[in-house]
């Protein structure tokens, strides 16, 4: 992948899903297909060719699928990584104690830093479109941090992520690591919610969240901690979000202008597809789940 793909997960993810819908393809008519690779068990590399069918097909398709989620996983931790902070597994969450110097250290950034204007308890009930950071995952918010912070040219490659806010960037300008890790912190350990007494109605989930649930989970709370926790976030918030990563070319955009612009590498592809309706039913499907921590 480092030769081929100079170590970047997102069109190597997109050959291997292109590749698993062919499989699957072929398996649906009871076809053949020839598979190529390269052995490595015996301590020597050598090429192979082997042809599948049936059930071998549906193994072989299952163990593809299996690939694909480990590589999405690395290709996430590969993002936390470039934003200055350590990979993680979704078995272990590798995160910095939450001992209460940190928390109350986070506190004090918070203030001065200006964060709890839009951020605080009561903040997040009258601004829809301003994210509630409460309880949320401690990589996901300094990752965002360090997104707002970078400066990289408009038209530049956004790499697997990339997120650009004109305020955001001025209001975190001056914060330094340390601190991003005890704002993190802080807000990760409280559990108000700005939804509190709305619940979602609606008698499923919606079909075009079932692609949401294996990152974020069923109940919007996510297992991998570069991931962010969307249950009982405000729904112009997520509406907003998933406009901006439909929106992206895969480039940063706008790098230093008014508005703000948003690219994932799987968030974007996986969002093309969907219509403004279902983005809605989505934004309103998690924001009426319940909130981390309660």
């Amino acid at each position: 992948m480092n030769k081929r793909y100079k170590g970047d997960f997102g069109p190597y993810i997109a050959m291997w899903e292109q590749q698993l819908a062919r499989l699957k393809q072929l398996h649906a008519r009871g076809q053949t297909a020839v598979v190529r690779g390269r052995d490595t068990s015996k301590g020597k590399s050598r090429k192979y060719s082997a042809r599948l069918r049936d059930q071998q097909l549906a193994e072989y398709i299952g163990n593809v699928g299996k690939r694909l989620k480990i590589l999405k996983c690395l290709a996430g931790a590969q993002t936390i990584k470039s934003a200055g902070a350590e990979p993680s597994s979704p078995a272990r969450k590798r995160q910095p104690p939450l001992d209460k110097k940190m928390v109350a250290a986070g506190r004090k950034s918070a203030e001065s830093a200006g964060c709890l204007r839009c951020h605080g308890k009561d903040a997040v009930r009258r601004y829809n479109h301003i994210p509630d950071l409460a309880g949320q995952n401690i990589f996901y918010a300094v990752r965002q941090l360090k997104m707002f912070q970078a400066h990289r040219p408009a038209g530049a490659p956004a790499g697997p992520a990339a997120r650009h806010s004109p305020f955001m960037r001025i209001q975190t300008s001056d914060v330094n690591d340390n601190d991003m890790w005890n704002l993190a912190v802080y807000f990760a350990v409280q559990s108000f919610c700005s939804q509190e007494e709305r619940r979602y109605t609606g008698a499923d989930e919606p079909k075009p969240a079932a692609a949401c649930v294996t990152c974020h989970g069923a109940e919007g709370t996510s297992v991998y901690p570069e991931v962010p926790n969307i249950a009982g976030q405000n729904k112009e918030y997520l509406l907003r979000q998933l406009r901006a990563f439909r929106a992206s070319d895969g480039t940063v955009a706008r790098d230093g202008g008014l508005a703000d612009s948003r690219y994932h590498y799987f968030m974007t592809r996986t969002l093309k597809a969907l219509t403004d309706f279902d983005l809605a039913e989505i934004a309103e499907y998690y924001s009426g789940l319940q909130c981390p921590g309660k």
